[in-house]
């Protein structure tokens, strides 16, 4: 066994390391989607989004907010957290009207949340990244994605939304069941 010590100056960059993780990450995602023309398990979606996580929280900027949100998604058993659901929240709060009908909230939902539902905005994101730092921007496989995240409700602390999970019918299509706080029951 070899132990390496490496001696640093108090300050280095911390940029530079950055940097230097960051692009040994993409040289791994890159072999791995080389190696991965289109995805058939699982496990495959859930690697390249935990590479991008990575990725993404190295630049600290968050240009990209609906990839990240899908990068959670898919780690968690449940998202919970303000600082995660508040994406949601910002999609769907001004769309639902506690004094309106299922009806009238479920369309106003499908409606504001139509790019969402359909993971539109999250394979355009995908490939935007995929192309700014250079790899192949190709993501082929929707239902296994939708499979994943099934599992992971989603919990908000609105005022307007409690939770907010896929669902998987018999016929295989997957829906987005919204619980949506009923204001007469809670008065």
């Amino acid at each position: 066994m070899f132990i390496l010590l490496n001696k640093v100056k108090v300050g280095e960059n911390k940029m530079e390391q950055n940097e230097d993780l960051k692009k040994i990450i993409i040289e791994k995602t890159k072999k791995f989607l080389q190696e991965h023309k289109s995805f058939k398990e699982e496990s495959e979606i859930i690697y390249l989004l935990v590479q991008i996580r990575k990725i993404l929280e190295l630049e600290r900027s968050k240009p990209y907010k609906t990839l990240y949100f899908y990068c959670n998604w898919v780690l968690h058993s449940k998202l919970n957290r303000p600082s995660t659901t508040k994406f949601l929240a910002d999609i769907f709060d001004q769309s639902i009207d506690l004094n309106g009908t299922a009806h009238q909230n479920a369309r106003n939902i499908k409606n504001v949340g139509k790019e969402f539902f359909t993971v539109k905005t999250f394979k355009n994101e995908l490939g935007s990244f995929l192309r700014s730092i250079g790899l192949p921007q190709r993501f082929s496989n929707e239902r296994l994605l939708l499979e994943i995240i099934k599992d992971c409700p989603i919990e908000l602390a609105t005022n307007k939304i409690k939770r907010v999970k896929v669902i998987k019918h018999s016929n295989k299509e997957y829906h987005y069941k919204f619980h949506i706080i009923d204001k007469k029951i809670n008065q």
